[in-house]
């Protein structure tokens, strides 16, 4: 039977539609197929939303619960639970640990690579579901065996050393960014993490340069080398960054970057556990934190034997969209020698906005607002008040857009929109982006004349490689008549993603993009940026603010509560993991 307290928590949530149904569905299947007790139905709640937080696994012990219920529940109301309610529930989790049958969980161990045979398995405290237990040990496996590997292609060691020498002696490179290329001569895998400025591409560029200058006619006739990053846009600009330093290399071919995606062949929504070897003996792959645990998994896989592969990214970055952050965790099971951060900012122009990005990367909200409330040039915090209307909050946001809007195509280059936008961490709500990019649509469409056309900037959603659009790819709309079928596109309607023209009927799908959410804003930079932080902010964690912070090139200013900005600062979203465990 069901205690009545049990009854009295979960219930109680249940009952005043607290909690998402989805995760009573599952919990609900998954009791009823395996013959479960319902005592068990705690653990597996908190197993669901925590894996829909991004958490691979949740860590259950008589002494504590990990993640915290209070931080991956999502209880409509927080006050629907009181601190002593939210007490008994992790202790009601802990109970449920006695109650789970073999039949719906597996005890495994730290070497075992089998596939479980059952919907849960646990480590030691650590319970997962299957398959993200399959991910991060595939992960983990392919991860030490990269550590191990020997690369295929010998690199002439005199070569490779006085092309490094003579780099650093013309000034070329600091010291931080020689040691990151040294790391090349004799690993499968090289780490190189770095906040903004310091110069991960421009390594990975020269990076490029010496490997290539490092081979003989033979090896560089059959030398493969490619390049990937998350998005679209990220891998558009990885390839903006690399061509430059690659562009005077004797019989060096031209490379096009990719998403990860399309690099594996994979569909947008495909489901698959596989991936065709990649066929490149150097693989470079930017903005490596973006990468969630199973697509890790299938890069991991598809990787050539004896290849080398280079990966760039900030693990101080929010973490991916979907479950696990596995780049940050092999920078914590790297040893020293295994990995190079950068440090040192090399854009004088960005030094204050570094200099925040320290203190949020901290947690030091004290320092963080004396900093933004005392800078005369860069940095901006904007206090709203408790009381001030979410309406009057959008009409002083339109005033920034409006500046940077264009009736014109042939002004597009230059607006704006490319060096302006706004970011804000919430998809719903007065202040979360889908409102706000339908509220300044429809203010734009008031100044819009009758014959006039209607630039609009969008961002694509969804992988589309038949017209080499990829989600993140943010471009222009141009709508030749918007009065008519207003918010629906018709023909003649057209959009701009740099050289390409598209017929805005045949586009993905796409949302239009005055302002981003944080998330959808990494691998791109924005002169002027402004970071919105409505009330409910707080519960995404510093990594939300520092991403947030790092797009801006030249000015940021952040609208928010005291008291939120500081309660986000005091929080840290980091992911749960066997390697975070260790």
């Amino acid at each position: 039977m069901q205690s009545s307290q049990n009854i009295n928590l979960i219930d109680k949530l249940k009952n005043n539609q607290a909690l998402p149904l989805v995760d009573f569905a599952l919990a609900d299947y998954l009791i009823k197929s395996y013959n479960a007790s319902v005592d068990t139905l705690p653990l597996l709640l908190h197993l669901s939303q925590s894996t829909r937080a991004g958490h691979l696994c949740i860590k259950v012990s008589d002494a504590e619960v990990l993640p915290k219920p209070q931080d991956v529940w999502e209880v409509q109301e927080q006050n629907h639970f009181s601190p002593e309610e939210w007490q008994e529930l992790e202790r009601l989790i802990s109970r449920s640990t006695h109650h789970i049958p073999p039949s719906l969980l597996h005890l495994i161990t730290e070497t075992e690579d089998i596939v479980p045979p059952t919907p849960l398995c646990r480590l030691n405290d650590l319970f997962y579901f299957q398959k993200y237990w399959l991910y991060e040990h595939c992960c983990l496996r392919e991860f030490h065996r990269l550590l191990e590997q020997k690369a295929s292609l010998e690199l002439d060691k005199a070569l490779f050393q006085a092309n490094l020498a003579h780099l650093l002696s013309t000034n070329n490179l600091l010291p931080e960014q020689a040691q990151a290329i040294a790391q090349l001569e004799n690993q499968s895998l090289t780490i190189i993490c770095g906040g903004p400025g310091t110069g991960k591409t421009y390594t990975a560029g020269l990076l490029i340069k010496v490997f290539w200058n490092s081979l003989n006619n033979i090896q560089k006739d059959n030398c493969r080398i490619a390049l990937a990053a998350p998005t679209g846009k990220a891998a558009a600009q990885l390839q903006k960054s690399l061509s430059k330093a690659v562009s005077d290399l004797e019989g060096f071919s031209p490379i096009n970057a990719t998403t990860i995606h399309s690099l594996l062949g994979l569909k947008s929504k495909s489901l698959s556990s596989t991936a065709p070897l990649i066929n490149a003996d150097l693989l470079v792959i930017d903005e490596s934190s973006m990468i969630d645990i199973r697509l890790m998994s299938l890069l991991f896989q598809a990787l050539k034997p004896g290849a080398r592969l280079i990966m760039l990214g900030d693990p101080y970055q929010l973490p991916p969209i979907e479950a696990g952050s596995f780049f940050a965790d092999m920078t914590c099971l790297c040893k020293p020698h295994q990995f190079i951060e950068l440090k040192k900012c090399l854009r004088s122009e960005l030094e204050e906005i570094i200099d925040l990005a320290e203190e949020i990367k901290k947690g030091e909200s004290q320092a963080a607002l004396q900093r933004l409330q005392s800078s005369k040039k860069a940095l901006h915090f904007v206090r709203l008040s408790k009381d001030l209307p979410a309406f009057s909050v959008q009409q002083q946001l339109w005033l920034k857009v409006e500046p940077y809007l264009s009736w014109e195509e042939s002004n597009i280059s230059e607006l704006s929109m490319n060096h302006f936008r706004i970011l804000s961490p919430l998809r719903k709500g007065p202040l979360g982006v889908d409102q706000l990019n339908a509220f300044f649509y429809q203010e734009i469409l008031k100044k819009t004349k009758v014959h006039q056309r209607m630039i609009i900037p969008i961002i694509i959603t969804t992988n589309d490689s038949t017209r080499d659009l990829y989600n993140g790819d943010v471009g222009f709309l141009i709508r030749q008549k918007p009065h008519q079928l207003e918010g629906h596109v018709q023909a003649g309607d057209y959009a701009l993603f740099a050289d390409k023209k598209i017929p805005a009927l045949l586009l993905p799908s796409y949302e239009y993009a005055y302002c981003l959410s944080v998330h959808k804003s990494q691998g791109s930079e924005f002169n002027h940026l402004i970071l919105l932080l409505p009330e409910g902010s707080e519960h995404f964690g510093r990594e939300l603010i520092y991403t947030a912070i790092t797009r801006a090139r030249q000015q940021i200013e952040i609208w928010s509560q005291t008291d939120t900005f500081e309660k986000a600062l005091n929080k840290s979203t980091s992911r749960l993991s066997r390697c975070s465990k260790k």
